[in-house]
C-alpha cells in the first residue's frame, strides 16, 4: 500500500513539473512576441541597442575639435562687481593653448561632457596655461592662477552654432573693490559658427535690422509731425501712427530675440576649415543651491585679443592708470 502511494505521488509531482515547464515556456514566448512587436512597431530600439545618430554626431564633433589642437587664445577677462556694476577688474596677458592631452581628473564639472547629454560634447581635453594673466589690486600686481584647466566643444545637432567651453579651478579669490574672481570653478565660452551658417544668419539679421529701422524711422517722423502740428485731429492721427510703428518695431524684436547674439564680421576670427569663433564670450561660475542644484553666477565677459602687446608686465604708467578709482 505504501509503495502504491509513493508511485502515485511521484506521477503527480512529475505531471505538476511538466505543467509548470509548459506554463513558463508559454509565458516566455508571449513576452518575446510582445517585445518583437514593440521593436518593429515603435521606436524603442534605443532601450536595447545604442543609437547611431548621436555617435555619428559625436564623431563629427571630434573631427572638428581635432583641428583646434594647438590653438592659442590670447585673452582679457573683464569682471563686474555684484553690488556695484561700475566696479570692474580686468585681467590681462592670459594666454591659453588647447591641447589633445587627457584632462586632469580634478577638472571642474563641465556643462557638456558632465551634463545630461554628453553626446553633444567632444569630450574633455587639457588646457595649457602658456602665460598667467595679471591684474592690479590694492596690494599691487597680482598673478591669476588657473588650475586643472580643460576644454570641450559642444554643438547640438541642428543648432546654428556651437561653443568652445573652458573650465578651471581658482585656488584663491582675487578682489578689487566689489569686483572679484571668486575661489572655485571658473568657466568661459566662445560661440563657434560654420562660415556658411554665420553668413546665412548675418543676412537674416540684416533683414530684421532693416525692418526695425524702417519702423523706427516712421515712428520718429510721425512723432515729430505730432509735435509740430497745431490741429488736434492731425495730432491724434500722427500720434496713432507713431504708436503703431513703435508696436511693430517691438514685435519684430520680440520675434527675433537671439539675433542680437549674431556677431558681425569684425567680431569673429577663423579657427579652422570653414569655422569661425566669436571674439567675445561669457564668464561665469556656479555655486551650490538648495536640493543639490547649482546656481549660475555671471561674472563678466572674456575677449580674445588678436593683436596683443608684447608679453611684458605693465609699466609704472600703466599701473598708475589701473589704480585710478
Amino acid at each position: 500500500h505504501w509503495t502504491n502511494n509513493s508511485g502515485s505521488e511521484a506521477l503527480k509531482a512529475d505531471a505538476s513539473a511538466k505543467r509548470r515547464e509548459v506554463s513558463e515556456t508559454t509565458t516566455y514566448m508571449m513576452k518575446l512576441s510582445a517585445l518583437i512587436y514593440l521593436l518593429f512597431l515603435t521606436d524603442v530600439s534605443g532601450l536595447l541597442f545604442p543609437q547611431r545618430k548621436p555617435a555619428t554626431q559625436k564623431s563629427k564633433l571630434v573631427q572638428i575639435a581635432q583641428t583646434q589642437i594647438g590653438t592659442e587664445l590670447k585673452l582679457r577677462l573683464d569682471l563686474v562687481g555684484k553690488e556695484d556694476a561700475d566696479a570692474k577688474m580686468g585681467i590681462s596677458g592670459l594666454i591659453l593653448r588647447l591641447t589633445d592631452r587627457e584632462a586632469s581628473k580634478a577638472h571642474p564639472k563641465m556643462p557638456g561632457a558632465d551634463g545630461a547629454i554628453p553626446q553633444i560634447s567632444t569630450g574633455l581635453r587639457s588646457v595649457e596655461v602658456v602665460q598667467e594673466g595679471y591684474t592690479v589690486t590694492r596690494e599691487g600686481l597680482k598673478n591669476t592662477r588657473l588650475m586643472n584647466g580643460c576644454w570641450e566643444m559642444v554643438w547640438k545637432e541642428g543648432a546654428p552654432a556651437g561653443s568652445i567651453l573652458c573650465g578651471f579651478e581658482i585656488p584663491e579669490t582675487i578682489r578689487r573693490n566689489s569686483a572679484s574672481l571668486p575661489q572655485g570653478p571658473l568657466y568661459f565660452n566662445f560661440p563657434v559658427w560654420s562660415r556658411s551658417g554665420l553668413t546665412f544668419w548675418q543676412e537674416k539679421k540684416l533683414e530684421v535690422d532693416q525692418e526695425r529701422a524702417k519702423f523706427k524711422h516712421v515712428q520718429t517722423r510721425e512723432f515729430q509731425m505730432y509735435r509740430n502740428s497745431q490741429n488736434l485731429l492731425e495730432k491724434a492721427v500722427h500720434y496713432k501712427k507713431a504708436l503703431d510703428a513703435a508696436e511693430k518695431c517691438m514685435y519684430v524684436a520680440a520675434n527675433n530675440p537671439h539675433f542680437d547674439r549674431i556677431p558681425a564680421e569684425a567680431e569673429v576670427m577663423p579657427i579652422g576649415d570653414d569655422l569661425v569663433m566669436g571674439l567675445n564670450g561669457a564668464l561665469w561660475t556656479h555655486k551650490s543651491a538648495m536640493f543639490g542644484k547649482t546656481k549660475v553666477e555671471h561674472l563678466g565677459k572674456v575677449c580674445v585679443v588678436q593683436r596683443p602687446d608684447e608679453k611684458r608686465r605693465p609699466t609704472e604708467t600703466t599701473l598708475n592708470e589701473n589704480l585710478r578709482p
